[in-house]
Formats: structure tokens, C-alpha cells, sequence
């Protein structure tokens, strides 16, 4: 579902419960059951783009800015 913000809103049993011993991330993250890690937006042609929230990626053990 896509959020009057363009805030990507995602639910599912499947998805995840939370992130490990971070429960403010989580919070963050997680708001009435939805999951909300990204930014989508059209441009004046129509096109998609994406975003994400934060625009800091974790990834094997290491935090990259981009």
C-alpha cells in the first residue's frame, strides 16, 4: 500500500517481527503492523523512483552511507 506521503506501507505474517535487541528501530519501523522502508514517488513523466527512509544501508556487519 502506498501512503498520501509516498511512504511504502508493507504487511505480512512473513515478513519480520522486528529487528534483533533493537526495540526503538523497530518501533520506527514497525507502526500498526505495517512495515515502512521506503519513499516512492512518480516524477512529472510518470516514472517511479524509490528511497529509502533512511539512506544508511547495513550490510555485512557494516554501515554504508550513501
Amino acid at each position: 500500500m502506498l501512503a498520501d506521503d509516498g511512504e511504502l506501507l508493507i504487511a505480512s505474517d512473513r515478513l519480520m517481527s522486528g529487528y534483533f535487541e533493537l526495540p526503538i528501530e523497530t518501533d520506527e519501523a514497525i507502526r500498526d503492523g505495517w512495515y515502512t522502508p521506503a519513499i516512492w514517488r512518480a516524477d512529472d513523466e510518470g516514472y517511479s523512483h524509490r528511497g529509502r527512509k533512511r539512506e544508511v544501508i547495513r550490510t555485512g556487519g557494516e554501515t554504508v552511507h550513501r
